[in-house]
């Protein structure tokens, strides 16, 4: 749906975050604060789609230190090839992340070629996706960097629901009518972003941030690492306004999931542009509270084999 037929407030708290950002920044460099937003990104991204789940220290010092599995301090939950299979999977994201700012993002316009890039570069080492049936855990082979050619749906049916009550199913764009959808959102979406002009701190970057969003996830046009790519797309407009990415933390999922619902059923962008805000207003004061790199930091910058096969001779 056009960005029009949706009711779009501008988060009161835009000139805040660029403030911040901007100051961390100045505190930091720009290039260590891009780095360490874009770490910090790479994990809660997946962790928000419980890829993985980390835990101990194990954020603050990927964050500080880069993608080592010896920085890994606890694995909650993860890939059957352990630590060593996040930290891939965390360059993956971060090389998603270097199209769009590189590549995507001095372009004039957004290409179905850019968004099937960025979902290859996103997923090149989760070909294997699992998924859990009848309480066992199943594999499955993901198509990365091509559109789904099978019916998707996501149950948001509440565990604690009456066993009568009705199952609460969405099912996303047929497969065969993906790549029309995805032309038609493409022509509205650049037709948007080359209209808006966006200046540095321009808050109608939130809402248009949102809109792509939702209309994306309507679409959902992968297989696998939809809500992934789908927010990396998102921050688009973000970054020709000058502010950093899209990132939400796990603990906000139900707040996300309901804003993106309140988006389908009122045409209302305002909850998902308030949440994208500020959420990234606490990713930058995340940030603040980590000391600068230092000498202690080499202590981390190791890989553990601690998920490969090998054969003793």
């Amino acid at each position: 749906m056009d960005f029009d037929a949706f009711h779009h407030q501008r988060p009161h708290i835009a000139d805040n975050i660029m403030t911040e950002w901007e100051s961390l920044q100045e505190w930091l460099t720009p290039d260590v604060s891009v780095t360490r937003y874009a770490r910090l990104l790479a994990i809660n991204s997946s962790e928000l789609e419980e890829v993985f789940l980390l835990g101990g220290d194990s954020l603050p010092r990927i964050v500080r230190v880069g993608f080592f599995s010896g920085a890994i301090d606890r694995v909650s939950h993860g890939p059957p090839g352990g630590s060593l299979s996040i930290i891939e999977i965390l360059k993956d994201m971060n090389r998603c992340l270097s199209y769009l700012s590189g590549t995507v993002l001095p372009a004039n316009a957004l290409t179905q070629e850019n968004i099937r890039t960025l979902h290859g570069e996103l997923m090149k080492s989760s070909q294997i996706g699992y998924t859990h049936l009848d309480g066992e855990e199943v594999a499955y082979l993901n198509t990365i960097g091509a559109y789904r050619r099978r019916l998707v749906t996501t149950d948001l049916t509440s565990p604690d629901a009456p066993e009568d009550e009705p199952a609460k199913i969405v099912q996303y764009a047929r497969y065969q009518e993906i790549e029309h959808h995805m032309e038609n959102f493409l022509a509205m979406a650049n037709r948007q972003l080359a209209g808006a002009q966006l200046k540095r701190g321009d808050p109608t970057a939130f809402a248009l941030a949102a809109w792509i969003h939702y209309n994306l996830a309507i679409i959902h046009p992968f297989t696998d690492g939809n809500g992934r790519v789908i927010r990396v797309i998102a921050s688009l407009p973000l970054l020709k306004a000058g502010f950093p990415p899209i990132n939400i933390r796990h603990r906000e999922k139900p707040k996300y999931l309901n804003a993106l619902n309140t988006a389908a059923q009122t045409f209302d962008l305002g909850p998902l542009a308030n949440l994208i805000a500020s959420e990234m207003r606490e990713s930058i004061r995340y940030l603040r509270s980590i000391p600068p790199p230092s000498p202690d930091d080499s202590q981390w910058k190791t890989n553990i084999h601690d998920g490969e096969t090998r054969i003793v001779l």
